[in-house]
């Protein structure tokens, strides 16, 4: 979909939004359309989505996710001018309020900030009026872009939390879910959508925040941090599982980035501190994922971690700026999904990591659409491909490399 046809989408869903008697908030990047669609504008949205759910009562959202970039509508019963006061708070006075638009529409019209003698944005490289330098393009759009980046990526890094929380965005802001919740459908789920997503979301990067040093030498210490983190993620999403395998492998990560500066270093502290998880082998019962590593011989996210996580530093990072199908058609290729067998049996999975694996040698990325329509066909889900996706995109960011 173009940029305009996402525009005149994104008209109609106003329109057909004017008829409620609510007031409207849309949330979007304040970004060049070149980069609305990176995932460090998209983690810009949901951050000022969790600002406006601590400061105005919601009753309705919604979203979209086109050429416009991660686009949140959200429903107060506070009037307009109330709403759009709160928001220009926000856009003047958190952090990232300059990297987001905060458009508020009461009874289809859009309530500017003139209304309340409040003056124009400000442009981000000079001190004129941000729509004066955007209609005379009197700055070069790399600049722009540039700009928007390094301060939504700057943000990002000064917490662990937030860096989880980007990777975390950025699985579940693909356009392609392969069974998995999205921004546009629930994939193959039914009892989870994209908001019961922003729900553990929110909950898991201010959990993640609360890591200490001790923390990163004590495995019993780091498995009692990660169960109290799933107890909070299980409260917010009304006992929806939505991220327990991305915890797990967030915690090592994070672990070795606050002990190790090298990549080896951190590979080794891995494994050093999962030693502990084989253990979990002899466990009586099994859970399903340890059930299917000694049934099927295959390997699980624990033998990642016992391995140091390698593969997806040495191998899968590196590759952190190719498209979003090949990316997940090296993970999909590789990684033994224990989310997608517990759906189907091992010969399917073997299956679709061969066909994922042909699509790869042949440089055939535009046809994991219908590697994407198969999961969804035959009702299965690539949770734990996800789970690596974000864990990826956490280390990029940590690493520089997005």
């Amino acid at each position: 979909m173009s940029i305009l046809e996402a525009r005149e989408r994104r008209g109609l869903k106003m329109k057909a939004l004017a008829s409620s008697s609510l007031t409207w908030i849309t949330i979007k990047a304040n970004a060049i359309s070149s980069i609305r669609l990176h995932p460090l504008m998209s983690s810009m949205v949901v951050i000022a989505y969790d600002e406006l759910l601590n400061t105005i009562p919601l009753c309705k959202q919604e979203a979209t996710l086109d050429a416009e970039g991660l686009v949140i509508y959200v429903a107060t019963n506070l009037s307009g001018i109330e709403a759009k006061k709160r928001c220009v708070s926000m856009e003047e006075n958190h952090p990232i309020g300059r990297l987001v638009d905060l458009d508020v529409f009461e009874g289809g019209s859009s309530i500017s900030r003139s209304e309340l003698g409040i003056a124009p944005r400000l442009c981000f490289l000079c001190e004129q009026m941000a729509a004066q330098c955007v209609r005379s393009k009197t700055h070069d759009i790399s600049l722009i872009e540039a700009y928007s980046l390094k301060e939504a990526r700057d943000y990002l890094l000064k917490t662990q939390g937030r860096s989880a929380m980007f990777g975390m965005v950025a699985e579940l802001t693909r356009f392609r879910t392969y069974g998995c919740v999205g921004v546009m459908h629930s994939g193959v789920h039914t009892d989870m959508d994209f908001f019961t997503y922003l729900a553990s979301l929110r909950v898991l990067w201010h959990q993640f925040d609360l890591m200490d040093h001790q923390m990163t030498g004590n495995f019993t210490q780091l498995r009692a941090f990660g169960q109290r983190i799933e107890a909070h993620m299980f409260e917010a999403t009304y006992g929806k599982n939505t991220h327990k395998g991305a915890i797990f492998l967030l915690l090592f990560a994070i672990s070795a980035d606050m002990a190790k500066k090298s990549i080896q270093k951190r590979i080794e502290h891995i494994r050093w501190l999962a030693s502990e998880v084989k253990k979990d082998f002899d466990q009586t019962p099994l859970t399903y994922g340890l059930f299917a590593s000694k049934s099927y011989s295959i390997v699980s996210i624990r033998h990642l971690v016992l391995d140091g996580l390698s593969w997806v530093y040495q191998t899968l990072v590196p590759k952190i700026g190719v498209s979003e199908d090949e990316l997940m058609a090296n993970i999909i290729s590789c990684i033994d999904d224990t989310t997608t067998l517990k759906r189907s049996d091992l010969a399917t999975l073997r299956f679709l990591q061969s066909w994922a694996k042909e699509l790869l040698s042949r440089r055939e990325y535009d046809s994991m659409k219908e590697l994407d329509d198969y999961y969804m066909k035959h009702r299965l889900s690539s949770g734990g491909c996800a789970d690596i996706y974000a864990l990826a995109y956490y280390i990029a960011l940590r690493e520089g490399k997005v």
